[in-house]
């Protein structure tokens, strides 16, 4: 799956959530590794820091 979504273009990878660094750093897992979880973990990661960043701070 990385292999085929790596032909895509940045911003379409973008819309599907995934960055290139992601699918190429997955390519280059170990055998044993599952590179899918690996690019599921990296895109959760990203789309809770972007909520953290968007979302307005609580006043104490």
């Amino acid at each position: 799956m990385a292999q085929s979504l790596l032909k895509e273009k940045d911003d379409t990878l973008s819309d599907l959530g995934y960055e290139r660094l992601d699918l190429e750093g997955a390519l280059h897992l170990p055998i044993r590794n599952d590179a899918m979880q690996y690019i599921e973990a990296r895109r959760s990661k990203r789309a809770m820091e972007a909520r953290r960043t968007k979302s307005p701070r609580l006043a104490g």
